[in-house]
């Protein structure tokens, strides 16, 4: 039976402790990867049904500007080239229709291979950019990233490590007790009992190599921690941008898209009326569809740079962290991952 050396057995047990606290932390890092990877797959599937309806509209305008134009056509006031202008835009619009369901096959199927169903997370709860913020602002959403806070426990847990190596500073003595029973060979006694007691001397050749093992492990994880930290860093800044930019966007998508659908209707009314050719109508029609993808694209960006700001400071149900103590006074997606945000308290 193996006995522990001076200092050995706390220090085993604070290693133990240490690597079972990187593991809850490293749980909690993967907990927000996946509430990331659930995000951009409901991002993507809400799009792809966005993009479905935007389609069927534009083939549902095609199909009636045709049924003019063949209207006018078979009674000799539109020429045949503008009833096969009218064909050709249709059977565009019908092809763009079927692409966008095929996309959102592909979508849901992303989305069923983190959920298991195809329903779509509600992403458009998320629309207060104000609070999302507010809480990327706090100087705790660092230190208190999963990401951030494993690699910390790694480091202490290498620490731990270089302790436990220092400890082990030579192979640990052992006690055990024997016993024999000798009649069985003719001997005059029965039965002989004896300790064992064996110490190794310490030697460098058995703690050099625990010392720069341990060494490594600690540098390496000090590395890990620097470089999480300034990746950490990087995406919070990324995503303040992000926000910003998808807000301004979002704005001026939706005006122009508001303008291009009025100019589209108002051209089409005019070509009714014979006021400008079959041409520019159709023309204006695809501006108006290619300007409502791009809002339908602005509006869902908005909304998931929202999410992913609360994703980043923690702020959605299942991702809360605990806030890290400083030596000052600070202020603090399963599906759930993609819960509503709760009132700050």
């Amino acid at each position: 039976m193996p006995l522990w050396l001076p200092g050995q057995g706390n220090a085993t047990r604070k290693v133990a402790s240490a690597d079972a606290e990187t593991a809850a932390e490293r749980s909690s890092a993967e907990h927000m990867a996946l509430a990331v990877r659930l995000l951009d797959a409901s991002a993507a599937a809400l799009l792809a049904r966005r993009r479905v309806a935007t389609t069927q509209a534009l083939a549902s305008a095609a199909a009636r500007l045709n049924t003019t134009v063949a209207r006018a056509t078979h009674v000799g006031e539109t020429t045949q080239a503008d009833q096969d202008m009218a064909e050709a835009a249709l059977a565009t619009a019908r092809t763009d229709a079927a692409m966008a369901q095929e996309e959102a096959q592909t979508a849901d199927a992303g989305l069923v291979a983190l959920l298991g169903t195809p329903v779509v997370p509600d992403l458009l709860a998320f629309s207060i950019p104000g609070s999302a913020e507010e809480k990327l602002v706090a100087h705790t959403v660092e230190d208190n990233d999963p990401r951030v806070r494993a690699a910390q426990k790694e480091s202490a847990a290498a620490r731990a490590g270089l302790l436990l190596a220092r400890r082990s500073f030579m192979p640990n003595p052992e006690i055990g007790v024997g016993a024999i029973h000798e009649k069985q060979y003719g001997s005059p006694w029965d039965n002989r009992v004896g300790v064992n007691f064996t110490m190794p001397l310490p030697s460098a050749v058995h703690n050099a190599p625990l010392l720069a093992e341990a060494r490594n492990r600690l540098a390496a994880a000090e590395t890990q921690e620097t470089l999480a930290r300034r990746m950490v860093r990087q995406e919070l800044a990324q995503i303040r941008a992000r926000l910003a930019a998808a807000s301004a966007a979002r704005q001026s998508a939706q005006t122009a898209a508001q303008q291009l659908d009025r100019r589209a209707d108002l051209l089409e009314r005019s070509w009714k009326l014979q006021e400008n050719s079959l041409d520019d109508a159709l023309r204006a029609r695809q501006a108006a569809y290619m300007a409502d993808l791009v809002r339908d694209r602005a509006e869902i960006l908005w909304h998931s740079a929202i999410l992913r700001a609360l994703i980043a400071a923690g702020a959605v149900p299942g991702l809360e962290q605990t806030p890290t103590p400083r030596p000052h006074p600070t202020r603090t997606v399963n599906c759930s991952c993609l819960g509503r945000e709760r009132n700050p308290a």
